[in-house]
């Protein structure tokens, strides 16, 4: 059950003083009547209706750590979180995870670089590019609309299967190592 709002708790903390019962308090604000009673115990010894401070899931790195993420990926703007999580040991585990890593440079505003996945482009795919391009250049917004809707739904078809087949055959890594989405 979630937890009982602020503005709620000091509500039926007015209504326990008005005089009303327990159960009827409970109802009015739609909680178990246990939370009303443990609500009325930690008033009368704390004066207070806020929740406890929590202590919540220990950090996994310290201080000195989360520093050194942040300075390693400022001087080298093209390393990936999975590396740096493979050299910073844990204070629990022997090793952090990477999505550990992403959260600590996204708590001090920076962000990982993952490494493109992407077909590699040979000489050839080049050319047909190229080959493309020169002979639809003269192409116009008014050219595209006067072909008729079937047409531009079947290219679209057509060159959504050609990607899919182009990049499901030949995944590979990018290998020139400065090519990077940040």
């Amino acid at each position: 059950m979630p937890r009982v709002p602020a503005h709620l708790r000091e509500r039926a903390l007015g209504m326990l003083q008005g005089g009303m019962r327990t159960a009827d308090v409970a109802r009015a604000i739609n909680c178990n009547v246990r939370t009303v009673r443990r609500l009325r115990q930690r008033y009368r010894e704390t004066g207070r209706t806020a929740d406890h401070p929590r202590s919540g899931r220990p950090c996994v790195t310290t201080p000195a750590q989360d520093r050194y993420i942040q300075t390693s990926h400022l001087q080298d703007r093209y390393r990936m979180a999975t590396t740096t999580a493979r050299v910073t040991p844990g204070t629990h585990n022997p090793s952090i995870s990477a999505q550990t890593v992403r959260n600590r440079l996204t708590e001090a505003g920076l962000r990982a670089c993952r490494p493109v996945v992407r077909q590699v482009l040979t000489r050839h795919h080049r050319q047909q590019r190229r080959l493309w391009a020169q002979t639809h250049r003269r192409w116009t917004r008014q050219t595209v609309s006067h072909m008729s809707v079937e047409l531009v739904q079947f290219m679209s078809q057509l060159l959504n299967l050609v990607m899919f087949i182009q990049i499901f055959t030949h995944v590979k890594f990018a290998e020139n190592k400065h090519r990077f989405f940040c």
